[in-house]
């Protein structure tokens, strides 16, 4: 979503180190924007206790102080393609689903996606928020240059012609490497979840070829698609989609026929969290029937649990990429969990990429 800063005298902030500890407020590390602002207002008021979030804008850096083992943080929200990773170094608690009475489960299509990926996590973590990774697109600067445009594939921005036309009006792609790789291999028709050394080397030259015309890698194109700064963008849903429903007509947010990523944003307690108490009713009270469906609203993210179909705005339905129907189900996949050296090998060649080495 956005990175609009909201104060609240509950204690809401944002910052590059976590606050001091105080008994009476939760701490939590979290992406930037990624409660939505009637769940904070009410906060204090319907738990009895402060919040404080830090955030940060990729999810290498909560990785990495979950890792670290020392993160002064009481719950983490982390993408789910880190989780196992992070587990595997000991960053994290096991969570007692007894704690959590008011917790709405997911939709058992997505909990089965999630824990055949990564089934140690089962008992570390609570899935919060759902969504895709797809194409977001300016319709009527993408006709300008491409009449016939394959605006349901990820040709559209893979196929190095496309990228040279759309250049001049700006692209991005979302620096998340482990999504984008995986869209290539789809793109190129091989399995998205390969972690073949052949594989993910013709996944880069796709990548090498269009490095040319990307004005950017980053996690903020909402921003950049509403100011017009870019009219095409590899991004996620939560991104894509705002544009879409509030730019009155002029964006489309696509998944691409050959597949894409589902990606699940989780909750997870830090090993050195202080506050348990407060850590368990936070993750109760933002998972609860209502906050869920609020936060889907927000967020913009998919309808992921039958139990808040009734509360949610009826709206969001008519949008494949939040209510995934059936036929959309069949094109998604998880990206894969990647070991620490395989992530480190990953993240050389994607900085490589960007320096266009």
């Amino acid at each position: 979503m956005t990175t609009t800063l909201f104060s609240l005298s509950c204690g809401f902030g944002v910052g590059a180190f976590p606050a001091l500890a105080h008994d009476n407020k939760v701490l939590v590390y979290n992406w930037s924007d990624y409660v939505a602002e009637d769940v904070l207002e009410t906060w204090e008021e319907d738990t009895g206790f402060g919040i404080e979030i830090d955030s940060y804008a990729n999810a290498n850096e909560a990785e990495a102080r979950l890792i670290a083992r020392g993160t002064g943080y009481d719950i983490v929200v982390v993408s789910s393609e880190t989780v196992g990773r992070i587990i595997a170094s000991g960053g994290v608690q096991k969570l007692v689903p007894e704690n959590f009475p008011d917790i709405v489960k997911p939709l058992p299509y997505l909990e089965d996606l999630l824990f055949s990926n990564v089934p140690e996590a089962r008992d570390y973590l609570v899935p919060y928020m759902w969504g895709t990774t797809g194409v977001a697109y300016n319709i009527e600067e993408v006709a300008a240059r491409i009449p016939d445009a394959p605006t349901d594939s990820w040709a559209l921005i893979f196929d190095p012609e496309n990228a040279k036309r759309m250049a001049d009006c700006g692209i991005t792609i979302v620096d998340s490497n482990e999504e984008v790789v995986a869209a290539a291999l789809a793109y190129l028709g091989k399995n998205p979840r390969s972690k073949d050394p052949e594989d993910l080397a013709a996944a880069f030259e796709v990548l090498t070829a269009i490095e040319p015309y990307i004005a950017d890698f980053n996690t903020e194109q909402y921003d950049d698609l509403m100011n017009g700064e870019i009219c095409l963008s590899l991004t996620w849903s939560s991104e894509g989609l705002g544009p879409m429903l509030e730019g009155e007509g002029g964006f489309q947010y696509v998944i691409p026929k050959e597949g894409t990523n589902i990606w699940a944003d989780v909750i997870v307690m830090p090993i050195d969290a202080k506050h348990l108490e407060l850590a368990n009713k936070t993750i109760n009270h933002l998972m609860n029937r209502q906050n869920l469906a609020l936060g889907v609203e927000y967020l913009f993210g998919a309808i992921s649990s039958e139990e808040i179909v009734d509360v949610v705005d009826s709206s969001l339905f008519e949008y494949p990429a939040l209510s995934l129907p059936e036929d959309i189900r069949e094109v998604l996949y998880l990206a894969p969990q990647f070991t620490g050296a395989e992530k480190e090998a990953l993240d050389k060649r994607w900085r490589q990429l960007q320096l266009g080495m």
